[in-house]
C-alpha cells in the first residue's frame, strides 16, 4: 500500500483527537488545506517569502476556522495537523455577568498552543536546507491527488511549494520547456480536483509562465500573494 493511502487511512482513523473533538469548530467557518513542500526551496531568500506567506495566511484565521496541515516529501504526504481556532465567542451584557460555558482562560491558553503548534511545524518542515533531499517537482505537486481522491469537502487549498525544477534556472524558458513533456504526461488531475492557491513559488516570469501553460487544461492552480 503507498505511504500517502497510509497517511490517509491513519489521519481518517485520528480525527477526533487531532480536531479536538470539535470543541472550537464552528458550524459555517472556513476550513483551510495547507499543503507544505519545504523540501523543495534551495535559496534562502525564496524560503523566507514562502514563511511570509505562511504567517499572512495564518493571519486571517479567525475563531472556529477548521485547519488542517499536511507535510510532503518526496515518499508522499503525512496529514500533521487537523484542530479548529480556539477562542470565544462575544458575550452579551447578561452572559458576561453570570458567565458563560466558554472561558476566556481556557481559550486563551489553547489559542497560543495552537500557534506554537502551526509554527513548529512549518518551520521544522523546511529544516535545514544542507539536509533537503532531491526532488521531482512534478511528482511532487501530483501527491495533491492522493490527498484529495475522494473530494474535497469545500476547503480551502493552498500550497507552499517553489515549483522550481531541481537543477534548472528557473528564468530559462528552453529549459523549462524541455519539461513539459515530461510534466504533461505526470500531472493528471480530475475534474472534480478542487481550486489550489500556490504560497512562495519563484515570481520568475518564466517559471509562471511555463506552469500556466501546463496546468492550462489540467485545474485551478492560482499564484497568491498577500
Amino acid at each position: 500500500m503507498k505511504k500517502s493511502t497510509v497517511a490517509l487511512l491513519l489521519f481518517a482513523a485520528s480525527f477526533s483527537v487531532n480536531a479536538n473533538s470539535g470543541k472550537w469548530c464552528e458550524a459555517g467557518a472556513k476550513k483551510y488545506d495547507l499543503h507544505l513542500f519545504g523540501h523543495t526551496y534551495r535559496t534562502t531568500e525564496l524560503e523566507r517569502l514562502a514563511k511570509k506567506g505562511v504567517t499572512d495566511l495564518k493571519a486571517q484565521f479567525v475563531r472556529g476556522d477548521r485547519v488542517r496541515v499536511f507535510t510532503h516529501t518526496n515518499n508522499g504526504f503525512t496529514p500533521v495537523f487537523d484542530q479548529c481556532v480556539p477562542g470565544c465567542p462575544k458575550r452579551g451584557m447578561l452572559e458576561t455577568f453570570f458567565g458563560g460555558d466558554c472561558s476566556e482562560q481556557v481559550a486563551k491558553k489553547e489559542y497560543i498552543n495552537f500557534e506554537q503548534k502551526f509554527a513548529v511545524l512549518v518551520l521544522s518542515n523546511f529544516g535545514k536546507q544542507e539536509n533537503r533531499a532531491s526532488y521531482n517537482i512534478f511528482s511532487n505537486v501530483q501527491q495533491l491527488n492522493d490527498v484529495y481522491r475522494a473530494g474535497n469537502e469545500g476547503n480551502e487549498v493552498y500550497a507552499v511549494i517553489s515549483l522550481i525544477p531541481e537543477g534548472v534556472n528557473p528564468r530559462d524558458r528552453r529549459a523549462l520547456n524541455d519539461l513539459y513533456r515530461r510534466a504533461n504526461e505526470t500531472l493528471q488531475f480530475p475534474k472534480n480536483f478542487p481550486a489550489v492557491k500556490i504560497i512562495g513559488a519563484s515570481t520568475d516570469s518564466e517559471l509562471i509562465e511555463f506552469w500556466k501553460d501546463v496546468l492550462r487544461s489540467k485545474g485551478s492552480f492560482n499564484f497568491v500573494a498577500f
